[in-house]
C-alpha cells in the first residue's frame, strides 16, 4: 500500500529530525520501536496530531495539521537530572531553532503535493518544556512533548 499522505508528513519530519544535531535516533514511522535503548538517545518520534481540513479551491485539498514531536533524553532511572536537564534542554532549542529558522520549510513539493512546515506570529509552534514522565513502551523518560504546524495540500 502506498504511503498516505499522514505517513509522509511523519517520514519527511523524521528525516529533518534526523539531520538536528544531537538528535541520535529518529526513525521512519514504519521502524518505531516497541521500546527505545539508552544508546539511541535522544530519540524523536513524530505522531499525527489535531488537524483542520476543507477543499481550498483550484482542484487543491488542504489540511492544517498539527505534528506531534516526542522527544526523549534518557530514561528517569539514570537519576543524573544535572547532566540530563543540560542535554534535554540543548536537544530542546536545536529542535525549536530547526522550526523557526525559516518562516516557512518546505518539506515536499512535487506536482502531486506539498507539505509545508508553517511559521508565523498567528500560527505559533509550542512545547510544554522539559518533562520528567514521558512515556514510551512501559518506560518513563526525561523529554519534552512539541507541536508543529505543517501544511498539506493535495489536488482532489
Amino acid at each position: 500500500m502506498a504511503d498516505t499522505d499522514l505517513v509522509l508528513m511523519i517520514n519527511k519530519l523524521q528525516a529533518l529530525h534526523r539531520t538536528i544535531s544531537g538528535i541520535k535516533y529518529a526513525p521512519p514511522l514504519a521502524q518505531y520501536p516497541t521500546q527505545l535503548n539508552t544508546p539511541s538517545l535522544p530519540a524523536v518520534l513524530t505522531w499525527v496530531g489535531p488537524g483542520r481540513y476543507s477543499t481550498k479551491g483550484g482542484g487543491w485539498k488542504w489540511d492544517v495539521r498539527t505534528a506531534l514531536v516526542l522527544l526523549y533524553i534518557e530514561p528517569l532511572a539514570q537519576n543524573d537530572i544535572p547532566s540530563n536537564a543540560l542535554k534535554a534542554i540543548n536537544t530542546l532549542s536545536a529542535l525549536r531553532e530547526a522550526y523557526i529558522d525559516v518562516a516557512n520549510i518546505p518539506l515536499a513539493n512535487e506536482s502531486n503535493y506539498q507539505l509545508t512546515i508553517e511559521s508565523s506570529p498567528e500560527m505559533t509552534h509550542n512545547d510544554g518544556g522539559i518533562e520528567p514522565n514521558l512515556s514510551f513502551g512501559g518506560a518513563a523518560y526525561y523529554g519534552a512533548r512539541l507541536r508543529i504546524n505543517v501544511t498539506l495540500q493535495w489536488p482532489s
